[in-house]
């Protein structure tokens, strides 16, 4: 009986680890150094371990009986967040390995000292075969998207990568080319090399005439892994900043890594930000440099734009955030290099509508809601603030703060809210107390579960009222 409750609670174990490295891009290193909830790791680890090797020391019965508890208490985990654990086909191949080296592991052992720990090693042992199986397979997938690609010999490949902005870049881009070419894009946000292989076996059609890929990276070589297997003739690099700086430790690390994108072998043209370092020349666009803001609000977006020896005006209605002028123009300039003109560019703006969660614009019950949620930066929820910054009703603002960033950006942000708003719904426990310090003009109000947010809008804001979701960070943040 033991050995069964053993075997139980090791693979409640091994969920809870596979569902934390799964968050986290499986980097075992990250789940242990960066992980943004460390008490989860107590709460739903450490003392379940404890509490488990405590019972067994009692009674195999009690023993089994934690077994069942833990599964319990796992459940009610996972149905207070959103972000559950995605059954995908390495998750699946991870708990068959796992049921197999717990059964072995634990075969040998009958003293209950010896089975608690032996649950720990069949959980890290299960995950370094699990690993050693994905590179095999990933090698594969990887000789088999390149193949692909080698076949398709009139495909152009854009690749964008930025600190912030690559996601609406890729959308802008790929909505303006879509009037004339048969155009695909990376899906939502998939920026790894695994996810870029994966959607070029599984969905890039061969009839495609241009592919967008966004391109992420948590470390040193992560673009050029993506670069050695698309070698895109055309890059856009976006403006580089203080996103994720926990791992790149500074600017210069993070310029290091994006410019990586630049080592393609058959690289043609360049659409890049001035703070990348890089300069106008034959081949580089500094994209920034060309356009001029007009006018930003709750009605829209107007800038001029310097494209092809023309100055456009261009309108575009439904986009909002002066950011976005930014991210339009790198768009426009590329799709320009691809063969639009700035008459087909002009006329795709003005009909163009923000990516779902990035200022999205919804009218409810007489409430204007504005939905920001994938922006998570300093300089893009500033931005959106300044947005909302001359609406005459109340302003409702609900963020976790800023989860990835410089050490003082919150600080900046406080005083920002300090200023524009009336109403701040913290969610999450990671930013409470460093925003709640910095607040002095705004009602507060803190949420730890992110479940009763409903509840509690529905309580504190009524029609008339502006509520804006800022960076809408996920439970395990």
């Amino acid at each position: 009986m033991s050995g069964l409750a053993t075997w139980i609670f090791t693979l409640c174990l091994g969920y809870y680890s596979i569902c934390a490295l799964q968050w986290y891009s499986y980097k075992i290193e990250r789940v242990l150094f960066n992980y943004a909830k460390p008490k989860w790791h107590l709460y739903y680890a450490l003392l379940p371990f404890l509490v488990f090797n405590l019972a067994l020391m009692l009674s195999n019965a009690l023993g089994l009986l934690l077994g069942f508890i833990y599964i319990g208490l796992l459940v009610r985990w996972q149905m207070q967040i959103k972000s559950r654990l995605v059954i995908t086909e390495r998750v699946t191949r991870y708990f068959l390995i796992l049921a197999v080296v717990a059964a072995l592991c634990l075969m040998g052992f009958k003293k209950w000292y010896f089975l608690a720990p032996a649950s720990i090693v069949a959980v890290v042992l299960s995950f370094y075969l699990s690993l050693l199986i994905e590179r095999e397979l990933c090698k594969k997938y990887e000789k088999q998207a390149i193949e692909k690609l080698k076949t398709m010999k009139d495909l152009k490949i854009v690749l964008i990568t930025a600190s912030y902005g690559k996601t609406s870049i890729k959308n802008y881009l790929q909505s303006m080319l879509e009037s004339v070419y048969k155009v695909q894009a990376s899906p939502r946000s998939v920026n790894t090399a695994a996810g870029l292989l994966q959607d070029i076996n599984e969905n890039l059609n061969e009839k495609t005439q241009i592919y967008i890929a966004e391109a992420g990276a948590r470390a040193k070589g992560d673009i050029l892994e993506i670069v050695k297997i698309l070698n895109p003739q055309f890059v856009i690099i976006g403006q580089i900043g203080n996103a994720h700086l926990e791992y790149f430790k500074n600017l210069e690390n993070t310029r290091a890594t994006k410019l990586e994108a630049l080592k393609s072998t058959r690289l043609k043209k360049i659409i890049a930000h001035s703070s990348t370092g890089l300069s106008n020349n034959e081949n580089t666009i500094i994209y920034d440099e060309l356009f001029t803001l007009i006018s930003s609000g709750l009605d829209g977006l107007k800038f001029t734009l310097k494209i092809a020896n023309e100055s456009l005006e261009l309108n575009a209605p439904n986009i909002l955030g002066s950011f976005n002028a930014s991210n339009l123009t790198a768009a426009a300039l590329m799709a320009n290099e691809l063969g639009l003109s700035s008459q087909i560019i002009s006329q795709s703006i003005s009909t163009l509508k923000n990516p779902q969660h990035r200022l999205s614009r919804i009218n409810v019950g007489g409430k204007i809601i504005i939905d920001d949620g994938f922006n998570g930066n300093f300089e893009g929820m500033s931005a959106s603030y300044e947005l909302v910054r001359g609406f005459d009703g109340r302003k409702v603002l609900v963020t976790p703060g800023i989860i990835e960033g410089a050490k003082d950006d919150n600080i900046k942000l406080a005083a920002l809210i300090n200023e524009i708003f009336d109403l701040v719904i913290i969610t999450g426990d990671l930013n409470q107390n460093e925003l709640k310090s910095q607040l002095n003009k705004p009602e507060i109000i803190t949420l730890k579960n992110k479940s009763d947010l409903e509840q509690t809008l529905a309580q504190n804001t009524k029609s008339g009222d502006l509520i804006l979701f800022s960076n809408d960070a996920p439970e395990y943040i």
